[in-house]
């Protein structure tokens, strides 16, 4: 849950900034930012303040864009109701002081901007989805097929002159703000080297198929039958042997290190308990992964993981080893293989598999045909996670030394 949890932080700490950038701006008093323009007219013809103004005008562009057929997202609802609470908040403590001449404003307009371009940045991060009027530009953009730039300037256009009509604060600072707030978004996403087209943002049913699933196996102790073996939750006193049967044994040779392998050299056992760390053994965080003992007649023969912590929604990555060259060619790794598959697939809500063998381990590429895998032509970033790219995308044997296996379950 750690993961979710920084995301989550991410989240607030961005909408808290970017709340405070607003007010900052409105406190600038030298003319509101477009959005502003419009919430601050709705506030003064209705009586509301200017935070509830925007969490209602959210709602009903949320109600628009979500009939429009795009998706929303758990950021999208957060953005629509904490930036409105959080401003509301802010303005009521009154530690903003009102800009009492033009350069003072325009110095409060500017700082005002970076703020809530850092607010962008850490909101964005997350994943959770766009606020409902970003939205609502992508709605225009693809009913219109208009340059999304272009888009964003309509509506802008609209909604201040809107906002002005109804009694909202236009005037230079307007005009500032229509014209700085993108570079002061792309300043700072340079800065911190953040690509936000490279975020894949997280929709609220793939975030409610995601807590389900945590709710689901939280306490759970998985002990899965095959038609051969079973496999057992391995334990952290597992951890030790399981990576000498991957890099300390006679099967070794066959997947990793030289001299067939020189491009996976053997990993030491930090690199490896680093990479499966002590949830795979513990059962602590089975929406990221979990290892097991492969057991034929109580026996240990091999062991198996799957792991979804940098794979899209739905998916899984498998991995497996036997402990002995007596252990293989006798189906034990298949019937492992089919019976974890079938076990994500009903248990979990997985579609889809992939495996990543080296192109030249011909053993485990049959092993892993008969189990139901088979080459797709996709490519690694099909499944991996935007933010594991760079990290998984070449796999254990670098740049076309492997081969991906998917395989797919029915809808």
């Amino acid at each position: 849950m750690k993961r979710f949890s920084v995301r989550i932080l991410n989240m607030i700490i961005g909408l808290v900034l970017y709340s405070l950038g607003i007010v900052i701006t409105i406190k600038a008093n030298i003319g509101y930012a477009p959005w502003e323009v419009f919430h601050a007219g709705l506030a003064n013809t209705t009586g509301m303040s200017i935070g509830v103004a925007s969490i209602v005008a959210g709602i009903v562009i949320a109600i628009i864009v979500t009939v429009s057929g795009e998706k929303l997202g758990l950021g999208t609802i957060a953005s629509m109701i904490l930036t409105g609470v959080f401003i509301d908040v802010i303005l009521i403590v009154d530690i903003i002081p009102t800009a009492e001449n033009l350069i003072a404003g325009i110095i409060m307009l500017i700082a005002g901007l970076f703020i809530i371009s850092l607010g962008s940045y850490f909101y964005i991060k997350s994943a959770f989805g766009v606020g409902p009027r970003d939205n609502l530009m992508v709605v225009l953009a693809r009913k219109t097929k208009l340059p999304i730039g272009l888009c964003r300037g309509i509506v802008e256009l609209l909604v201040t002159f809107i906002g002005y009509i109804l009694g909202g604060m236009a005037g230079i600072g307007t005009a500032i703000s229509v014209i700085a707030i993108g570079s002061f978004i792309q300043i700072t996403f340079r800065i911190f080297k953040f690509d936000a087209t490279a975020v894949k943002h997280e929709s609220l049913r793939e975030y409610l198929y995601g807590f389900a699933r945590q709710k689901k196996l939280d306490g759970v102790l998985i002990m899965i039958k095959g038609n051969k073996v079973e496999l057992v939750p391995a334990t952290l006193d597992d951890k030790q042997k399981v990576y000498d049967w991957c890099f300390n044994s006679e099967t070794t040779k066959s997947h990793t290190g030289p001299p067939d392998y020189p491009e996976n050299p053997i990993s030491t056992r930090e690199d490896f308990f680093d990479d499966y760390q002590d949830y795979y053994f513990t059962g602590s965080r089975p929406q990221d992964g979990r290892g097991f003992i492969i057991q034929y007649s109580g026996k240990p023969v091999g062991f198996i993981s799957y792991a979804s912590f940098h794979v899209k929604p739905h998916k899984s990555e498998l991995d497996i080893w036997m402990n002995s060259e007596a252990n293989c060619g006798q189906g034990f790794g298949t019937d492992a293989i089919v019976s974890l598959a079938e076990y994500l697939n009903k248990n979990l809500g997985v579609d889809e598999l992939i495996m990543r063998p080296s192109a030249k381990n011909t053993r485990a590429i049959r092993s892993y045909a008969k189990a139901g895998f088979e080459a797709s032509g996709t490519s690694p970033s099909d499944y991996l996670l935007d933010e594991y790219l760079s990290v998984y995308r070449d796999g254990d044997y670098g740049p076309g030394g492997d081969v991906l296996l998917v395989k797919r379950f029915d809808a």
